[in-house]
C-alpha cells in the first residue's frame, strides 16, 4: 500500500550543495532523469568544477527567476540530452532559448545520457557541433575552453526540504503554492494511479489531460481504500495506470487493475519506460500481463510531445471518456496566474496570454516566456487594454506576436521592452498611451500596422527598424510631441495619414526604397520645415502635406506622375515650386491657399490642371499654349514661357 505524503513539500537527497560561485557549470536535464544526471554532476564536481542545478533552490525563490539568472551568469551551460529532456517544453522553449541568446559568451555542451535519441528541430541549430557522449570528453572540452578548475574535492551529499511544485514545470496552482498531482473537483473522470516517487516523471501527462479538457484525478498518496474508492466510483469512466518499475513491483498495479476491472472500467495504460539496456526492465504479472498489451496503452519512450496528447486522447474516446465539450469541441481550461489570465492557442502546447488584472498604480509587469512548461507565444487582442494604472511593460524574449489593441488607451504607460522574438504587432496595439515615451521595435518586425502608435502623446523620437517594408494608415497618427523619425531603406510603402498632426515634427526623409505614400502622411505637421521624397515614388497623394505651414521649400523628384488634390493646401510657407516633366496631373486646390508661394514652374506641356489648382499663386512658368497656360489665363495668374 502506499503510505501519505506532503503535498507541498518534498525531502530530497543531493549528491552535493549545488553552487554558483563563478565560473560554475549551469546543469539543465529533467527531472525525472536524474538517477543518471546526479552520478555525472558529481564527477564533475569530485574533478573540481563548480557545478549549479536547480534542485537545491531554496523555498520561497521565485523558480523561473532564478533559473533565468543562473543561466545568464553561467561559464558553461550544460544539457543533458535524453528523450525526456528534450521532451520537455521548458527545457526548450526556456533554458535552450536563454541559452541560444548567450551562444557567443557562454559556451554550450550537451552530453547524451542514451542512445537513439532525436533532436527536435527547435534544438540542432544550437546543439550542432556540441554533442559529446562521454563525460571524458566532456571534461577535455571544459579543459581545452579553459573553465577554472577548483582542484579535486569529495562530494558530501545534504538533504534538503524544497516545494514539491518546482519538481513540475506543469504546477497549476497560479500561486505556485501547492504541488500535487492533478486532482480535478468536477466529474465524470479519469483515474490516474502511478506510484508516489514517480510523480515527476507522470505529472506532466497528468497536467497536459488537465489542461486539454478533461477531468482527472489521481491516486498516488491515497491510502487502500481511497483509491479503491476512487477507481470504482460511478463517475470514474476509466482507470489510466502509469505503468512504471515502481508501480509494477510494490503489487499495487495488480491490487489497482484488478479493482478496476470487477467495476468495469475501462484501461487505458501510460508506459513509462526504464532503461532496459541496463537491465531495468519490468516485468508484468501473468495475472495482467496480456491485458496490458501495448495495443491497449501508449508507449511514452516511442511518443514525441507534440503527438502525446493526441494519441491519449484518441485512446480515452475509444473508451467514451470524453473531455468536456462545448459545441462538440474540446474546451481547453484558461488559467490565471498572478495578475494574469492564459489560454491555450488553438489546442496547441502553447499558451497566449488574455488579460492582465492588476490594479496598483505605476507597477512594473513582466510578461514572462513560459508557465508551467507552456511556452508563452502571443500577447492577446486587448490584454492590457484600459490598464489606465500600469507604468512599464518587459515582454521577455519567446514572445512572438503583440495582438490588436493589447495595450489600448494604457494611460500609465511608460515604457515598454519589445524582445527580438517579437515578429509581428496587432492594429491600434499601442494607440492612446498618452504617456508613453520609450519603445523601440525589434529587428523582426515588417510591418507597423494601422494606428499603431496613434494618439500617444509623449513620444518624441522613433526608430523604425530596419526590415520593416510597410507603416499602415495613421501608425503613429496625432503624436504631437514627436520631433524626429528614423524611417529606414527597407520601407516601401507609407499610408495614409501616417504622420498626420504630429505637430511637432521638423523634418522627414524618405528613402528612395519608398514606391508609394498615400494620402494626408503629414497632414497638418505644423512645424515640418524640411521634407526629402523618394527618387522612386510616382505620386504626391491628397492633403499629403496640407496645413505644413513651415515648409519653405520642396524638390519634387522626377518620376513623381501625379499631384493630387489639395496635396499642399495650406502650406502658406512656400515660397517656390518646381513641376518637373513627370507630372501628368495637378489635381484640385494642390496649392490652395499657400499665400507665401510667388512662383510655381510647370515643366511638361502636357500636364493636367484641375480646379483652382494653383490657389492664389502669384506667378507661373509653363510651356505656352499648354493647359496650364490656358488656365492661368482664366483665372489671370501672370505667365513665363518655358
Amino acid at each position: 500500500m502506499f503510505g501519505k505524503t506532503k503535498s507541498n513539500t518534498r525531502r530530497i537527497r543531493l549528491p552535493f550543495e549545488s553552487t554558483d560561485r563563478e565560473p560554475y557549470i549551469f546543469a539543465s536535464y529533467g527531472h525525472d532523469d536524474k538517477e543518471k544526471v546526479f552520478p555525472v554532476l558529481k564527477e564533475l564536481y569530485e574533478a573540481g568544477f563548480n557545478v549549479w542545478y536547480d534542485e537545491g533552490i531554496t523555498i520561497g525563490e521565485k523558480y523561473d527567476e532564478v533559473i533565468e539568472n543562473h543561466i545568464r551568469r553561467s561559464a558553461v551551460f550544460l544539457l543533458f540530452a535524453s528523450s525526456l529532456s528534450l521532451s520537455r517544453p521548458y527545457v526548450l522553449d526556456v533554458e535552450l532559448k536563454i541559452a541560444a541568446e548567450i551562444r557567443e559568451t557562454t559556451p554550450f555542451l550537451s552530453l547524451f545520457i542514451e542512445k537513439g535519441v532525436n533532436v527536435p528541430e527547435s534544438a540542432k541549430e544550437i546543439m550542432k557541433d556540441s554533442q559529446h557522449d562521454s563525460l571524458k570528453a566532456i571534461i577535455q572540452e571544459l579543459n581545452r575552453i579553459g573553465i577554472k578548475n577548483f582542484g579535486k574535492r569529495k562530494a558530501v551529499p545534504i538533504e534538503r526540504e524544497v516545494p514539491q511544485y518546482w519538481f513540475d514545470s506543469y504546477d497549476l496552482d497560479p500561486a505556485g503554492e501547492s504541488g500535487s498531482a492533478v486532482f480535478s473537483r468536477e466529474e465524470p473522470y479519469a483515474c490516474l494511479a502511478f506510484h508516489p516517487d514517480d510523480l515527476t516523471a507522470c505529472n506532466p501527462y497528468a497536467k497536459e489531460l488537465y489542461f486539454a479538457g478533461y477531468n482527472v484525478r489521481s491516486c498516488e498518496n491515497m491510502g487502500e481504500t481511497e483509491r479503491t474508492k476512487l477507481i470504482v466510483s460511478k463517475s470514474c469512466q476509466a482507470y489510466v495506470p502509469f505503468v512504471t518499475k515502481k508501480y509494477v513491483e510494490s503489487g499495487q498495479l495488480e491490487k489497482d487493475y484488478l479493482s478496476a476491472k470487477r467495476a468495469g472500467k475501462p484501461l487505458v495504460a501510460l508506459y513509462i519506460r526504464p532503461d532496459e539496456e541496463n537491465g531495468d526492465s519490468v516485468s508484468l504479472p501473468d495475472s495482467i500481463a496480456k491485458e496490458f498489451s501495448l495495443i491497449q496503452g501508449l508507449d511514452m519512450r516511442e511518443l514525441t510531445s507534440n503527438d502525446f496528447l493526441s494519441k491519449l486522447e484518441s485512446e480515452l474516446e475509444k473508451r467514451k471518456c470524453y473531455a468536456l465539450m462545448e459545441k462538440g469541441k474540446v474546451s481547453r481550461r484558461s488559467f490565471e496566474i498572478r495578475d494574469f489570465l492564459y489560454d491555450f492557442t488553438d489546442g496547441v502546447k502553447k499558451l497566449i496570454l488574455t488579460k492582465y488584472t492588476g490594479e496598483k498604480d505605476n507597477t512594473v509587469q513582466t510578461v514572462k516566456r513560459a508557465y508551467f512548461g507552456f511556452p508563452v507565444k502571443e500577447i492577446g487582442k486587448s490584454a492590457f487594454r484600459y490598464s489606465d494604472k500600469l507604468g512599464s511593460v518587459v515582454i521577455q524574449d519567446g514572445i512572438e506576436s503583440i495582438g490588436e489593441e493589447a495595450f489600448y488607451k494604457c494611460d500609465s504607460l511608460v515604457s515598454v521592452q519589445i524582445p527580438e522574438s517579437v515578429s509581428a504587432l496587432g492594429e491600434d496595439a499601442f494607440k492612446g498611451c498618452t504617456s508613453l515615451s520609450s519603445v523601440e521595435l525589434p529587428k523582426g518586425i515588417t510591418a507597423i500596422p494601422k494606428r499603431a502608435f496613434e494618439d500617444c502623446d509623449s513620444l518624441t523620437e522613433f526608430r523604425i527598424p530596419y526590415g520593416v517594408k510597410e507603416i499602415a494608415n495613421s501608425a503613429f497618427s496625432q503624436c504631437v510631441e514627436l520631433r524626429s523619425v528614423s524611417i529606414p531603406d527597407s520601407v516601401i510603402t507609407i499610408g495614409d495619414t501616417v504622420f498626420y498632426q504630429c505637430e511637432s515634427l521638423t523634418s522627414a526623409v524618405i528613402p528612395d526604397s519608398v514606391r508609394y505614400i498615400g494620402d494626408g502622411v503629414f497632414m497638418w505637421c505644423a512645424s515640418l520645415a524640411s521634407v526629402t521624397l523618394s527618387r522612386n515614388m510616382e505620386r504626391i497623394g491628397a492633403e499629403t502635406f496640407s496645413g505644413c505651414s513651415e515648409l519653405t521649400d520642396i524638390d519634387i523628384p522626377e518620376g513623381i506622375t501625379e499631384i493630387d488634390s489639395y496635396a499642399f493646401y495650406l502650406a502658406d510657407g512656400l515660397t517656390a515650386v518646381t513641376v518637373p516633366e513627370s507630372v501628368a496631373s495637378i489635381g484640385d486646390h494642390a496649392f490652395k491657399d499657400c499665400d507665401s508661394l510667388e512662383c510655381v514652374t510647370i515643366l511638361s506641356p502636357d500636364t493636367e490642371i484641375g480646379e483652382d489648382a494653383l490657389g492664389e499663386v502669384n506667378y507661373v512658368r509653363c510651356h505656352e499654349g499648354s493647359q496650364v497656360w490656358e488656365y492661368c489665363e482664366e483665372a489671370d495668374i501672370d505667365c513665363e514661357p518655358i
